[in-house]
């Protein structure tokens, strides 16, 4: 990508400030990064972990010169923060912030510098803390919130280039809808998982807790109380910030949540089976519908990554649709791209072997998104819906030498790798715990005898109404088995570290249940 600042002067080296460094400079967009924080140990991680190339103390210091200035303080501070560097910011320069809190944060900043400064929140962190938690694909596919009141349309144009180029969804709104709406998206919560640990940690006197200490609750814990409780984790001074800063839309969120809890405790005091059930379902449905918008982004917990590698026909596209449903994650089938990238060149007539850097570069052109339809979910490419074309026996048999051509898989790695980012995945396909995600917390083989392969793919393709012989689809896959696992580029291999399941004998629900367990164990652990 192109550079978009010159200089990017980052004030506040923590989890957001670092990742903003460690994205601008992976994807080429400042020519140099100044980082300011107040302790040495900070600027010297900063510094050994390349999000800034100069470190110092003295915010003054690291604005001077610069064109975009990200303030990433806490809440509290940002307000000094713009006081201080407003003698040096010079015209054509932006500044903005990454604080939860906008409307008073706006004020400041378009008393100090009204041209420069727009304000931002970019929805994505972490619980944990400090620039070595920082990650250069923390924003990607995450929404991204500015807040501009008077700032000048080019400055805005700019920023706006520089957040997408992050990787982050940008929306406009202004200051007080923003803090309206985070106060009960993102307030809320953690005062709610903050009242959840606080109530076991001071439990009333005929509780285990009380009775045995916290020792001997930890044997009742399970994923439950830790996926909820999570995010009080998080640095109890900058949540004390952000809570009084906001604090009017705190409490009415505080209401809200006051309210739906005392209708499910009066439900299960007098036994109303049905209207618990009701409130429950609703409560559910929400969280289901969180999971399958903003692009498909679960915006309620990060979740783990969860690869699953194996031959064709072993069922792996089924199987991981059902475990993401079980999970609350998001599938990723990569094989649908390989083939989405096959049909396309099919339609220009590029053919493997002959128009490989023609098909590589092509595959780099495309957009993919993977979208809900009905209780599916289709991969898209340039808003065409592939469902259909990629399932095409003459799309399955190029797609093989298509997947090979290393461009091809370079440009769709990099698109898997920037889906998967967030984490809360299931990705399918040959090499995705080997190389596309060896990071990742969970790692399947799934498999079967080439014969049960074989049988499930010829049932597949005659329940779509096509005519085909069992020993056409035996002979095709055994070659695609050859191919796919000598191939000098990315081969299918079991991953070192993964385990592996063969669903001979077994049914589609038995495979489900066996690798929800394994991430329900990993998750625990």
């Amino acid at each position: 990508m192109a550079v978009i600042y010159e200089r990017l002067a980052i004030i506040g080296c923590g989890l957001i400030g670092g990742s903003v460094g460690l994205a601008a400079r992976k994807r080429g967009l400042v020519a140099q990064i100044v980082g300011c924080a107040r302790s040495e140990a900070t600027r010297e991680s900063a510094l050994a972990c390349e999000a800034v190339d100069y470190a110092t103390a003295d915010p003054v210091e690291a604005a001077t010169g610069a064109d975009l200035i990200y303030i990433a303080a806490p809440v509290g501070t940002i307000p000094v923060v713009l006081e201080q560097i407003a003698p040096v910011v010079e015209l054509g320069c932006t500044v903005t912030d990454a604080g939860s809190v906008k409307a008073s944060i706006c004020r400041e900043g378009n008393r100090f510098m009204p041209a420069s400064f727009i304000g931002g929140h970019p929805m994505a962190g972490s619980e944990k803390t400090g620039v070595h938690a920082a990650h250069p694909d923390l924003f990607v596919g995450r929404s991204y919130i500015l807040t501009p009141q008077d700032a000048d349309e080019e400055l805005l144009a700019r920023l706006m280039e520089f957040v997408k180029a992050l990787g982050a969804v940008p929306h406009v709104t202004s200051p007080e809808e923003h803090d309206q709406m985070v106060a009960q998206t993102s307030h809320l919560p953690h005062l709610w998982a903050s009242a959840l640990a606080l109530s076991l940690a001071v439990a009333p006197p005929d509780t285990v807790s009380a009775v045995s200490g916290w020792d001997e609750l930890v044997p009742f814990v399970g994923s439950g109380l830790r996926d909820t409780t999570r995010i009080a984790a998080s640095d109890p001074v900058l949540w004390r910030d952000i809570f009084l800063s906001n604090r009017d839309n705190v409490l009415r969120a505080c209401e809200a949540a006051g309210q739906a809890l005392e209708q499910l405790r009066r439900a299960v005091e007098t036994g109303d089976a049905d209207g618990l059930t009701a409130l429950l379902g609703n409560a559910k449905a929400f969280r289901e519908y969180l999971t399958t918008t903003a692009g498909g982004v679960d915006m309620t917990s990060p979740g783990l990554k969860l690869a699953i590698d194996g031959p064709a026909g072993a069922g792996k596209s089924t199987v991981a649709r059902d475990v993401a449903k079980a999970l609350g994650y998001i599938f990723i089938d990569t094989g649908a791209m390989y083939r989405a990238v096959a049909y396309f060149a099919m339609q220009q007539d590029l053919a493997p072997g002959r128009d490989d850097e023609a098909i590589g570069e092509l595959a780099g052109t495309l957009a993919y998104e993977f979208r809900n339809v009905g209780d599916e979910r289709h991969l898209f490419v340039d808003d065409q819906d592939m469902e259909a074309v990629v399932r095409l026996p003459e799309v399955g048999r190029l797609s093989s030498p298509v997947s090979a051509i290393p461009l091809v898989r370079h440009n769709l790695v990099v698109a898997q790798r920037q889906m998967a980012a967030g984490g809360g995945i299931v990705m399918e396909g040959r090499d995705i715990g080997t190389v596309v995600l060896p990071d990742a917390e969970v790692k399947v083989f799934l498999t079967a005898t080439p014969q049960e392969r074989a049988r499930r793919r010829y049932r597949q393709l005659r329940d779509m109404g096509m005519e085909v012989s069992f020993e056409d689809i035996l002979n095709e896959q055994n070659v695609r088995d050859q191919r796919d696992s000598s191939r000098a580029v990315a081969p299918l291999k079991k991953a070192a570290d993964a385990s592996e399941i063969c669903s001979d004998g077994m049914s589609r629900e038995e495979v489900v249940e066996t690798i929800v367990k394994l991430v329900q164990e990993r998750q625990g652990a």
